[in-house]
Protein backbone atom coordinates (compact mmCIF):
# COMPACT_ATOMS: atom_id res chain seq x y z
CA UNK A 1 0.00 0.00 0.00
CA UNK A 2 1.34 3.22 -0.87
CA UNK A 3 2.03 6.08 1.38
CA UNK A 4 -0.89 7.98 -0.16
CA UNK A 5 -3.25 5.53 0.17
CA UNK A 6 -2.75 5.62 4.01
CA UNK A 7 -3.53 9.33 4.15
CA UNK A 8 -7.04 10.28 4.97
CA UNK A 9 -9.32 10.83 1.97
CA UNK A 10 -9.27 14.27 0.78
CA UNK A 11 -6.82 16.81 -1.51
CA UNK A 12 -4.00 15.41 -3.37
CA UNK A 13 -0.81 15.46 -1.10
CA UNK A 14 2.62 17.33 -1.67
CA UNK A 15 5.50 16.10 -1.56
CA UNK A 16 8.68 17.79 -0.80
CA UNK A 17 11.91 15.49 -1.20
CA UNK A 18 15.25 16.45 0.46
CA UNK A 19 17.35 15.68 -2.20
CA UNK A 20 20.85 16.85 -0.65
CA UNK A 21 20.13 14.55 2.48
CA UNK A 22 19.88 11.41 0.12
CA UNK A 23 22.49 12.31 -2.04
CA UNK A 24 24.74 12.48 0.33
CA UNK A 25 23.64 9.45 2.12
CA UNK A 26 23.88 7.17 -0.73
CA UNK A 27 27.60 8.62 -1.32
CA UNK A 28 28.93 6.80 1.87
CA UNK A 29 26.44 3.84 1.57
CA UNK A 30 27.66 2.99 -1.75
CA UNK A 31 31.06 3.83 -2.07
CA UNK A 32 32.66 1.41 -4.77
CA UNK A 33 29.79 1.69 -7.06
CA UNK A 34 30.83 3.29 -10.42
CA UNK A 35 30.21 3.02 -14.13
CA UNK A 36 32.21 0.73 -16.37
CA UNK A 37 35.04 3.98 -17.39
CA UNK A 38 35.34 4.15 -13.45
CA UNK A 39 32.62 7.51 -13.21
CA UNK A 40 31.21 7.66 -9.69
CA UNK A 41 27.33 6.34 -9.84
CA UNK A 42 26.89 5.79 -5.84
CA UNK A 43 24.89 8.85 -4.62
CA UNK A 44 23.30 9.02 -8.38
CA UNK A 45 21.67 5.68 -8.33
CA UNK A 46 21.16 5.99 -4.20
CA UNK A 47 18.66 9.29 -4.88
CA UNK A 48 17.19 7.59 -8.27
CA UNK A 49 16.29 4.96 -5.99
CA UNK A 50 14.29 6.80 -3.91
CA UNK A 51 12.57 8.95 -6.88
CA UNK A 52 11.55 5.92 -9.23
CA UNK A 53 10.23 4.15 -6.24
CA UNK A 54 7.91 7.51 -5.27
CA UNK A 55 7.10 7.93 -9.09
CA UNK A 56 5.80 4.38 -8.88
CA UNK A 57 3.75 4.22 -5.82
CA UNK A 58 2.68 7.57 -4.72
CA UNK A 59 2.19 8.77 -8.16
CA UNK A 60 2.73 12.73 -7.49
CA UNK A 61 0.60 15.04 -9.02
CA UNK A 62 2.54 17.97 -6.82
CA UNK A 63 5.81 17.53 -5.98
CA UNK A 64 9.41 19.41 -5.41
CA UNK A 65 12.88 18.27 -5.00
CA UNK A 66 15.21 20.45 -3.38
CA UNK A 67 19.24 20.47 -3.19
CA UNK A 68 21.58 22.83 -1.46
CA UNK A 69 23.02 25.54 -3.22
CA UNK A 70 26.94 25.62 -2.50
CA UNK A 71 27.42 29.13 -1.53
CA UNK A 72 27.48 29.91 2.19
CA UNK A 73 23.81 30.85 3.93
CA UNK A 74 22.26 33.34 6.40
CA UNK A 75 23.70 31.12 9.46
CA UNK A 76 27.36 31.39 8.18
CA UNK A 77 26.93 35.21 8.31
CA UNK A 78 25.52 34.23 11.84
CA UNK A 79 28.15 31.66 12.99
CA UNK A 80 30.97 32.07 11.37
CA UNK A 81 31.99 28.33 12.44
CA UNK A 82 28.83 27.28 10.96
CA UNK A 83 29.75 23.35 9.13
CA UNK A 84 33.17 24.64 9.44
CA UNK A 85 34.34 21.20 10.65
CA UNK A 86 33.25 19.51 7.41
CA UNK A 87 35.57 18.90 4.77
CA UNK A 88 35.06 20.58 1.01
CA UNK A 89 32.89 18.43 -1.16
CA UNK A 90 34.84 15.01 -2.39
CA UNK A 91 34.95 15.09 -6.46
CA UNK A 92 33.46 12.23 -6.53
CA UNK A 93 30.45 13.75 -5.16
CA UNK A 94 30.20 17.23 -6.75
CA UNK A 95 30.97 15.04 -10.53
CA UNK A 96 27.70 13.74 -9.72
CA UNK A 97 25.35 16.89 -9.31
CA UNK A 98 24.86 17.96 -13.15
CA UNK A 99 23.63 14.30 -14.17
CA UNK A 100 21.37 14.13 -10.92
CA UNK A 101 19.77 17.52 -11.84
CA UNK A 102 19.53 16.20 -15.77
CA UNK A 103 17.88 12.97 -14.24
CA UNK A 104 15.51 15.28 -12.08
CA UNK A 105 14.45 17.64 -15.39
CA UNK A 106 13.98 14.61 -17.12
CA UNK A 107 11.76 13.01 -14.72
CA UNK A 108 9.46 16.12 -14.72
CA UNK A 109 10.34 16.96 -10.89
CA UNK A 110 10.13 20.76 -10.32
CA UNK A 111 13.67 21.18 -9.47
CA UNK A 112 14.89 23.80 -6.56
CA UNK A 113 18.64 24.90 -5.60
CA UNK A 114 18.92 26.53 -2.24
CA UNK A 115 20.54 30.48 -2.03
CA UNK A 116 21.33 32.33 1.17
CA UNK A 117 19.36 29.40 2.95
CA UNK A 118 19.30 25.56 2.69
CA UNK A 119 17.08 23.32 0.75
CA UNK A 120 15.67 22.34 4.34
CA UNK A 121 14.75 26.37 4.69
CA UNK A 122 12.95 26.11 1.35
CA UNK A 123 10.93 22.60 2.55
CA UNK A 124 9.84 23.98 6.02
CA UNK A 125 8.53 27.15 3.94
CA UNK A 126 6.28 25.28 1.56
CA UNK A 127 5.27 22.42 4.41
CA UNK A 128 4.13 26.21 6.07
CA UNK A 129 2.50 27.61 2.92
CA UNK A 130 0.41 24.59 2.09
CA UNK A 131 -0.42 22.43 5.38
CA UNK A 132 -3.55 24.12 5.88
CA UNK A 133 -4.86 23.28 2.50
CA UNK A 134 -3.06 19.52 2.13
CA UNK A 135 -1.43 17.04 3.30
CA UNK A 136 2.50 17.43 3.23
CA UNK A 137 4.28 14.98 3.04
CA UNK A 138 8.20 15.71 4.06
CA UNK A 139 10.66 12.93 2.09
CA UNK A 140 13.92 13.28 3.58
CA UNK A 141 16.20 11.58 6.35
CA UNK A 142 17.31 15.04 8.28
CA UNK A 143 16.20 14.94 11.52
CA UNK A 144 16.41 18.71 11.69
CA UNK A 145 13.25 18.36 9.70
CA UNK A 146 10.95 17.05 12.60
CA UNK A 147 10.42 20.64 13.81
CA UNK A 148 8.58 20.80 10.19
CA UNK A 149 5.64 17.87 12.07
CA UNK A 150 2.17 18.30 11.97
CA UNK A 151 -1.47 17.42 11.86
CA UNK A 152 -0.92 17.59 8.17
CA UNK A 153 2.58 17.14 7.46
CA UNK A 154 4.25 13.34 7.54
CA UNK A 155 7.80 12.81 7.38
CA UNK A 156 8.95 10.14 5.35
CA UNK A 157 12.54 8.18 4.96
CA UNK A 158 12.24 5.16 2.41
CA UNK A 159 15.31 4.23 3.83
CA UNK A 160 16.80 0.68 2.08
CA UNK A 161 17.12 -0.69 5.83
CA UNK A 162 12.92 -0.19 6.28
CA UNK A 163 10.66 2.91 5.84
CA UNK A 164 10.45 5.43 8.68
CA UNK A 165 7.11 7.36 9.14
CA UNK A 166 7.07 10.09 11.81
CA UNK A 167 4.34 12.00 12.98
CA UNK A 168 4.17 14.87 15.16
CA UNK A 169 2.29 12.68 17.53
CA UNK A 170 5.28 10.04 17.16
CA UNK A 171 7.46 12.56 18.33
CA UNK A 172 5.69 13.28 21.43
CA UNK A 173 5.72 9.88 22.40
CA UNK A 174 9.16 9.36 21.86
CA UNK A 175 10.31 12.45 23.45
CA UNK A 176 7.97 14.58 24.73
CA UNK A 177 8.59 17.22 22.52
CA UNK A 178 6.24 18.56 20.16
CA UNK A 179 7.71 19.98 16.98
CA UNK A 180 8.11 23.47 18.12
CA UNK A 181 10.44 22.31 20.61
CA UNK A 182 12.58 20.89 18.73
CA UNK A 183 14.58 23.87 17.35
CA UNK A 184 15.32 24.05 21.63
CA UNK A 185 15.97 20.72 21.80
CA UNK A 186 18.85 20.92 19.49
CA UNK A 187 20.41 24.30 20.82
CA UNK A 188 21.12 22.50 24.08
CA UNK A 189 22.29 19.06 22.96
CA UNK A 190 24.03 20.45 20.00
CA UNK A 191 24.72 19.19 16.68
CA UNK A 192 28.17 17.64 15.67
CA UNK A 193 27.76 17.41 11.76
CA UNK A 194 26.98 21.08 11.51
CA UNK A 195 29.41 22.29 14.14
CA UNK A 196 26.84 23.48 16.71
CA UNK A 197 28.21 23.29 19.93
CA UNK A 198 24.99 22.82 22.21
CA UNK A 199 25.52 23.19 26.18
CA UNK A 200 28.62 21.52 27.26
CA UNK A 201 27.69 19.05 29.45
CA UNK A 202 24.26 18.77 27.97
CA UNK A 203 23.44 15.51 26.11
CA UNK A 204 19.64 14.32 24.79
CA UNK A 205 18.23 13.07 28.64
CA UNK A 206 19.26 16.17 30.71
CA UNK A 207 18.08 18.07 27.37
CA UNK A 208 14.66 16.81 27.66
CA UNK A 209 14.67 16.68 31.53
CA UNK A 210 14.90 20.68 30.96
CA UNK A 211 12.40 21.20 28.38
CA UNK A 212 10.00 19.50 30.77
CA UNK A 213 10.27 21.60 33.09
CA UNK A 214 11.18 25.10 30.90
CA UNK A 215 9.27 24.64 27.81
CA UNK A 216 11.15 26.90 25.82
CA UNK A 217 14.48 28.43 25.92
CA UNK A 218 12.16 31.97 26.35
CA UNK A 219 11.04 30.14 29.96
CA UNK A 220 14.48 29.09 30.90
CA UNK A 221 15.42 32.42 30.99
CA UNK A 222 13.13 34.11 32.04
CA UNK A 223 12.93 31.33 35.63
CA UNK A 224 16.30 30.99 35.35
CA UNK A 225 16.65 31.28 39.64
CA UNK A 226 14.12 28.12 39.42
CA UNK A 227 16.77 26.06 38.14
CA UNK A 228 18.44 23.77 40.05
CA UNK A 229 22.06 24.78 41.31
CA UNK A 230 23.99 22.10 39.90
CA UNK A 231 22.02 22.67 35.85
CA UNK A 232 22.40 26.40 36.47
CA UNK A 233 26.16 26.17 36.76
CA UNK A 234 26.29 24.86 33.17
CA UNK A 235 24.00 27.57 31.63
CA UNK A 236 25.08 30.62 33.45
CA UNK A 237 26.67 32.79 30.70
CA UNK A 238 25.69 30.89 27.76
CA UNK A 239 21.73 31.91 27.25
CA UNK A 240 22.81 34.13 24.81
CA UNK A 241 24.37 31.62 22.81
CA UNK A 242 21.77 28.83 23.10
CA UNK A 243 19.38 31.64 21.28
CA UNK A 244 21.67 31.74 18.59
CA UNK A 245 22.42 27.91 18.66
CA UNK A 246 18.30 27.77 18.18
CA UNK A 247 18.47 30.34 15.62
CA UNK A 248 21.15 28.02 13.43
CA UNK A 249 18.66 25.13 13.59
CA UNK A 250 15.55 26.21 13.18
CA UNK A 251 14.25 26.03 9.61
CA UNK A 252 12.92 29.37 7.97
CA UNK A 253 9.36 29.52 6.78
CA UNK A 254 9.48 32.31 4.42
CA UNK A 255 12.44 31.26 2.60
CA UNK A 256 10.02 30.93 -0.75
CA UNK A 257 8.66 34.32 -2.30
CA UNK A 258 5.08 33.56 -2.88
CA UNK A 259 4.73 29.82 -3.08
CA UNK A 260 2.39 28.37 -5.47
CA UNK A 261 0.61 25.05 -6.02
CA UNK A 262 0.96 25.24 -9.94
CA UNK A 263 4.87 25.32 -9.39
CA UNK A 264 5.23 21.95 -8.08
CA UNK A 265 3.01 20.23 -10.26
CA UNK A 266 4.77 17.10 -12.09
CA UNK A 267 5.73 18.26 -15.50
CA UNK A 268 5.24 15.02 -18.28
CA UNK A 269 8.70 13.14 -17.91
CA UNK A 270 10.90 12.06 -21.15
CA UNK A 271 10.77 8.68 -20.67
CA UNK A 272 12.30 8.19 -23.50
CA UNK A 273 15.57 10.53 -22.50
CA UNK A 274 15.61 9.09 -19.34
CA UNK A 275 15.65 5.89 -20.39
CA UNK A 276 18.98 6.63 -22.36
CA UNK A 277 20.50 8.02 -19.28
CA UNK A 278 20.08 4.79 -17.60
CA UNK A 279 21.74 3.35 -19.85
CA UNK A 280 24.51 5.77 -20.18
CA UNK A 281 25.25 5.19 -16.33
CA UNK A 282 24.39 1.73 -16.74
CA UNK A 283 21.46 1.52 -13.96
CA UNK A 284 19.93 -1.57 -15.63
CA UNK A 285 17.90 -2.46 -12.74
CA UNK A 286 16.49 1.04 -13.12
CA UNK A 287 15.92 0.86 -16.86
CA UNK A 288 13.75 -2.52 -16.22
CA UNK A 289 11.40 -0.40 -13.52
CA UNK A 290 10.27 2.26 -17.11
CA UNK A 291 6.77 1.69 -17.98
CA UNK A 292 6.77 0.17 -21.41
CA UNK A 293 5.81 1.32 -24.93
CA UNK A 294 4.34 -2.21 -25.31
CA UNK A 295 2.15 -2.11 -22.37
CA UNK A 296 3.66 -5.24 -20.48
CA UNK A 297 3.83 -3.53 -16.93
CA UNK A 298 8.34 -3.80 -15.69
CA UNK A 299 8.21 -6.60 -13.19
CA UNK A 300 6.55 -8.71 -16.05
CA UNK A 301 8.83 -8.21 -18.72
CA UNK A 302 11.90 -10.68 -19.48
CA UNK A 303 15.09 -8.54 -17.39
CA UNK A 304 18.26 -8.67 -19.41
CA UNK A 305 21.79 -9.82 -18.10
CA UNK A 306 23.03 -7.26 -16.01
CA UNK A 307 26.63 -7.58 -14.98
CA UNK A 308 27.25 -7.16 -10.74
CA UNK A 309 28.68 -3.68 -10.60
CA UNK A 310 26.15 -1.28 -12.36
CA UNK A 311 23.39 -0.87 -10.29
Amino acid sequence: MSLKEQLPPGPEPVYLIDGSSFFYRSFHANPDLKRSDGFPTNALYGVLRVLTRLMREEKPKYVGFFLDGRKPTFRHQLYPQYKANRPPMPEPLAQQIAPLKKAVELMGLPLTVSDGVEADDCIASLAQAFKAQRPVVIVASDKDLKQCLDGNVLLWDPSPKGDKLVRGADLLAETGLTPGQWPDFQALTGDSTDNIPGLPGVGPKTALKILADFPTLEALRERFDQVPEKLRAKIEGRLDDLFLYRELTRMKTDAVAAPRLEDLELRQPDLKAFGDFLREYEFRSLLRELPRSDGIPPAAAPAPDEPGKAG
